[in-house]
């Protein structure tokens, strides 16, 4: 191997020895010529003022500086990653051994210290204490505690004419109701007649006034007699426009009342009380057998809707359960589109395992540290959100990765490139996630519980997706980047020697160290195991890349050498820095160029920044006179004027809700209301509630009793005699 020729210089003056600082840099030989000319040719002009290409290079030093956590990542990649792994494992056994869905109810929706919600909850424990009061340690009668929640609709709607009142209709909605009651579960749940007969209490319906109808001309004759002798009984049974003199009605219904405690033929309930939820089940799965009799019953002409407040939660938490199917879309498409962006399946898969496992991290934390069990089907729907803030975050790294490798400084040293990238995508990343993570933190403060969890659970979970990504991620970037590359770039430069005819050595030692790129060299052959600097080694072939990153031999390599840099000589003398450029300029094409950024980079470096600052002042002032008209338009959002749909409009049970509120006559028992006096109660202590307690539907509290309340003096017994005839005298309420 031929030496390269240095030449010596003696300089005429002092001024001569000084090199300027960056030429220690390890940067681009362009890089190095121009800034040594700006600086030489005009050393007097301000010495103590640095170009603005020295200070970029110098905040570029700056940022490329390790700190502990790039120092461990890249000293310890592998030991960071088992630990990373293990607590992940560990989070994730917990939170399989744990984690249950709660149990919709309409209670967790209810506004914690509003005093509609702690009176209702005084009565409600107020009935509990009065049922132990009567029946002690007895057992409640089966099925007298009629629970309105329990109330049952089935409603049948013509589908092509504006009249269900036809024999046909009639007698599929007899054959419902028939095949309803001779279901298994039906004698267990419906309500009984009284506490000493447990049959079943008949149900409401229009069928039996049609019980002799024997063809259509039959059940129009029943109608008009109905209408002319007990229309106020029979008029709850068809919908508003249903009157005297217009007997069709598109709507009719059925009521079934269900009620507590319940035997189910092993297991017999002593109250309402008494696992009320494992109760409700039985319902919930007489729920499915109605809703299969529906399923076959339903013709061309009647369409057959089932509605009760526990099916709508039952449908509405199913129909949430299937919605997570888009969670499988979701996933494939950020991961395809993540494929795209980074032209390899590596860095998207790690990203959806770095996604994945910020789940059990967040629960953790959620669970046994914030202390909170609320975790229902909304609390999931924050997967959606992670997401997008995770691949945002993927891609902020890889992006940075991608233009660090356009920074001479960098291009050649691995360890200071991925302390530059690691340092200034985790600021990055750090602004947008504690942003969100505040943002979702404030709707920890509602008064709806299961909006507050929701809110506290997304926190987690972005805050737990920042600490995997600037952790978890760049494990997997220098897996990839510094030993998977030089495994692979080894692979691919054996397979060359083998293709040129080169000798394949059976004796070698193994050279690692870092190359002048950053990256590991390879094993390189060396003749009869000798040492590397030995003479008899000097002709051995080496590889390494030349200027435009194509695999060379040593003695390519010298060429490349002498046609790329320029002398010492020359970069010594100012006087041949003219030629310096002008020998730089020629070899431009053959030397190592930076890759081009690209045209979206290149459009938001230029034109977008030069457009943001030339109307800097245009936008601030837009924006805060914008501030004001938000904060006004906020104020002035009304509250809802209807019900909110949780449903398509088109969604069965949307079409139930809507004919049963609005759809039908009201009858005896309809837009009535239970108004409950209760006496001898101060209010309601919560003092022993916790946190925890907070989240907690069922957690109510208990009741505060009123020591000085005393029924039994005649003057008292009077009060509240005369409070109940007032009440009932009362035609605006009663």
């Amino acid at each position: 191997m031929q030496p390269l020729e240095m030449k010596s210089v003696e300089p005429k003056e002092e001024s001569d020895l000084k090199e300027p600082e960056n030429l220690a840099l390890k940067g681009d030989v362009t890089s190095r010529s121009i800034k040594t000319k700006d600086l030489i040719r005009d050393p007097e002009s301000n010495p103590n003022t640095k170009s603005a290409e020295q200070e970029e290079l110098d905040h570029m030093e700056k940022e490329a500086r390790s700190n502990f956590a790039t120092r461990t990542l890249l000293n310890h990649p592998g030991v960071c990653c088992g630990c990373i792994f293990i607590l992940v494992l560990t989070s994730l056994f917990i939170m399989m051994n744990s984690v249950s869905l709660t149990e919709f109810s309409t209670r967790e929706y209810f506004v914690w210290d509003d005093i509609r919600v702690q009176r209702n909850d005084v009565v409600n424990l107020a009935k509990e204490d009065l049922n132990t009061e009567i029946y002690g340690d007895n057992e409640v009668p089966l099925r007298i505690d009629d629970q309105s929640r329990w109330q049952t609709f089935v409603m049948y709607r013509a589908n092509n004419s504006d009249n269900v009142i036809t024999y046909e209709n009639i007698k599929i909605v007899r054959r419902v109701e028939e095949q309803i009651t001779a279901l298994e579960g039906y004698p267990r749940l419906c309500q009984a007649v009284s506490s000493d007969d447990s049959s079943c209490a008949p149900y409401d319906s229009v069928v039996p006034f049609f019980k002799d109808a024997k063809n259509q001309q039959d059940v129009v004759d029943t109608v008009d007699e109905l209408v002319d002798t007990d229309y106020d009984s029979v008029k709850m049974f068809f919908e508003t426009s249903f009157s005297k003199t217009n007997r069709r009605s598109k709507w009719t219904r059925t009521n079934f009342r269900f009620a507590t405690p319940i035997f189910d033929g092993h297991k017999r309930y002593k109250s309402s009380d008494d696992d009320f939820d494992g109760q409700k089940e039985y319902l919930i799965d007489l729920y499915y057998d109605i809703d299969d009799i529906i399923s076959e019953s339903e013709s061309d002409d009647l369409e057959i809707f089932l509605y009760s407040s526990i099916w709508w939660g039952e449908t509405f938490g199913n129909l949430m359960l299937q919605d997570f199917k888009f969670v499988i879309l979701s996933i494939a498409f950020v991961l395809v589109y993540m494929s795209f962006h980074t032209w390899t399946f590596f860095y998207p898969f790690v990203g959806m395992i770095e996604i994945v496992s910020s789940f059990p991290l967040a629960y953790v934390i959620y669970r046994y540290v914030l202390f909170v069990k609320l975790f229902n089907v909304m609390t999931l729907l924050s997967i959606f959100i992670i997401l997008g803030i995770a691949a945002d975050d993927i891609f902020v790294f890889l992006d940075a990765w991608k233009q660090a490798g356009n920074i001479p400084l960098l291009q050649k040293d691995f360890d200071k490139r991925f302390s530059c990238v690691y340092r200034r995508a985790s600021k990055a990343m750090f602004v947008t996630t504690i942003t969100t993570f505040f943002a979702f933190l404030a709707t920890a403060v509602s008064d709806v519980a299961p909006l507050a969890a929701f809110g506290l659970f997304s926190a987690n979970l972005i805050m737990s997706n920042y600490v995997l990504v600037i952790s978890y991620f760049p494990i997997a970037v220098i897996f990839k980047e510094k030993y998977f590359r030089n495994w692979w770039e080894g692979l691919k430069s054996r397979q060359r020697q083998k293709q040129s005819g080169e000798p394949h050595l059976d004796n070698r030692k193994i050279q690692k160290k870092h190359s002048s790129d950053g990256l590991m060299n390879f094993p390189t052959p060396l003749k009869n195991g000798a040492d590397v600097a030995s003479p008899e080694n000097e002709r051995v072939v080496r590889e390494d890349k030349d200027c435009s990153g194509h695999l060379i031999s040593t003695s390519k390599k010298s060429q490349g050498l002498d046609a790329c840099l320029p002398s010492i000589e020359s970069e010594r003398n100012p006087q041949n820095l003219d030629s310096i450029d002008a020998t730089v300029g020629s070899k431009q094409s053959t030397c190592h160029q930076p890759p081009r950024e690209s045209k979206v980079e290149r459009f938001f470096e230029t034109r977008m920044t030069d457009f943001l600052h030339k109307f800097r002042y245009v936008f601030m002032t837009c924006f805060l006179l914008w501030i004001p008209v938000g904060i006004y338009m906020a104020t002035e959002i009304p509250p809802l004027s209807e019900l909110e749909r949780w449903f398509p409009e088109d969604h069965d049970i949307e079409i139930a809700i809507d004919m049963h509120l609005e759809g039908f006559h009201q009858g005896e028992e309809d837009g009535k209301i239970t108004v409950e006096l209760i006496y001898g109660i101060d209010g309601l202590d919560r003092s022993n509630l916790t946190l925890e307690d907070r989240y907690d539907p069922t957690s109510i509290g208990e009741i505060d009793w009123d020591k000085e309340f005393n029924l039994s003096p005649k003057a008292n017994q009077l009060r509240l005699l005369q409070i109940c005839e007032e009440l009932r005298s009362n035609t605006r309420l009663v």
